[in-house]
């Protein structure tokens, strides 16, 4: 199995160790292409110690929905003829399982059976503080708990990219309209985990020091920067409030999934 990933970086150093355990836990042939806005954090420089991962510069003038929905819907063209799958995601972002094992065979099986594109369950992370790196253990085995988000933030972000001619993302990835051969796989052992909320100090400072792009103001798309740090608290603790473990998950699953969607009509826009 070989798997190419494509992700957009700034600043990304406290999060990074993290991220590089779970692209080696794909597969054993694994490339990341980091689409970075000149990070000076040190991110850079910890990234380029992996001999798989490639830094691509890009312009750095804040956060920009147009240039990044740009970036995912070309550069994966690369991996044509090239990879098994391609993942393209936001940093904080990837697909997961229960343990290295299972997500293996589910992505044997993925390939194997000719299935082209993933509509993954989702996994977002609560965390009461900002987790110790433990390079054993996965992130979502460190921070146990989270919430699922069933619409939002289930995002097709793992196709096939010889079969998926486009892949046609709106903003900010969270809805899709492939074209070419789709076949969407729907495992109930795959997650799309989302590290955002690692504690409360971490996301909000995170979004305090992001600067945003004019043309994300201009289309009015920088809400989250303007959010009250009461309001922010709020969310979080309403995050926690309903935070489930994720071990939990396989002897519970209807209780915590039971909302599953059709899958086409969410990516396709249509719900």
């Amino acid at each position: 199995m070989k798997i190419d990933v494509y992700t957009v970086c700034k600043n990304e150093i406290k999060i990074a160790p993290f991220m590089v355990d779970y692209w080696k836990s794909l597969a054993d042939d694994v490339n990341v292409f980091v689409f970075d806005e000149m990070s000076d954090d040190g991110t850079r420089e910890f990234l380029s110690q992996f001999g798989f991962v490639k830094i691509v510069d890009i312009p750095s003038e804040g956060l920009n929905d147009k240039l990044h929905v740009k970036i995912k819907n070309n550069v994966w063209k690369e991996s044509h003829g090239k990879a098994d799958l391609v993942m393209v995601c936001d940093f904080d972002e990837t697909i997961s399982s229960y343990d290295t094992e299972t997500l293996r065979k589910s992505l044997d099986e993925m390939v194997g059976g000719g299935y082209s594109i993933l509509a993954p369950l989702s996994f977002n992370l609560v965390a009461d503080s900002f987790p110790e790196y433990d390079s054993s253990v996965f992130m979502h085995k460190i921070v146990r708990y989270g919430v699922n988000d069933m619409e939002w933030y289930s995002k097709a972000i793992l196709f096939d990219p010889d079969k998926i001619d486009e892949i046609d993302y709106c903003l900010g990835a969270h809805c899709c309209n492939p074209t070419g051969d789709v076949s969407w796989y729907t495992p109930d052992d795959l997650f799309f985990i989302h590290a955002k909320w690692l504690g409360y100090d971490y996301c909000r400072d995170r979004i305090r020091n992001r600067n945003v792009s004019r043309w994300n103001k201009y289309r009015g798309l920088y809400a989250e920067q303007e959010k009250s740090d009461e309001r922010l608290r709020l969310e979080y603790d309403e995050l926690v409030s309903k935070r489930f473990a994720f071990d939990e998950i396989p002897n519970n699953f209807d209780r915590f999934y039971k909302t599953r969607r059709d899958w086409r009509r969410w990516f396709l826009g249509t719900i």
